[in-house]
């Protein structure tokens, strides 16, 4: 026999995680990804690319969590001096993807994949790697968004 509660509260959570898409040419598995979106991680990765800390903590904001490699870095502070730790071992050249986001009101969310080739500074063998990441911004009172929690993990 069906249990139509259950039934019912099938229904109702498929209505409303796809809710964001009926009607539109987005898929079920994001939004259409917009212009801020995509300059915002072309940011990152450019400034990740050139080994500038200062670049990609303008990025995110004060209170930011970056959450990477089993680590916690909690502020711009953490976070910068984790990046600046890196960029004086290695020099980075990423390509990256977006491969989709969603975003509810005021917080946006991003999902994507990037591979690497990190060249130690001491000469040692380049090494190359994949990975996924998540990126959660939060739309700021002046409009502009700002990266609140970011994660990555290699693939």
């Amino acid at each position: 026999m069906t249990d139509w509660r259950s039934l019912s509260a099938s229904a109702v959570i498929g209505i409303v995680l796809l809710g964001g898409t009926v009607g539109s040419s987005a898929s079920p598995f994001g939004q259409a990804v917009p212009e801020w979106a995509q300059q915002h991680t072309n940011q990152w990765y450019a400034a990740f690319n050139a080994g500038d800390a200062t670049a990609i903590i303008k990025l995110y904001a004060a209170n930011a969590v970056m959450l990477l490699q089993g680590q916690t870095f909690e502020g711009r502070a953490a976070i910068e001096a984790f990046h600046k730790g890196n960029f004086e071992k290695a020099r980075f050249a990423c390509t990256w993807t977006i491969d989709g986001m969603s975003r509810v009101d005021k917080v946006a969310v991003l999902w994507g994949n990037d591979s690497c080739l990190d060249t130690p500074k001491t000469g040692g063998a380049p090494v190359s790697w994949k990975g996924r990441w998540l990126t959660v911004y939060q739309l700021q009172p002046d409009g502009s968004w700002m990266i609140v929690r970011d994660s990555g993990e290699d693939a």
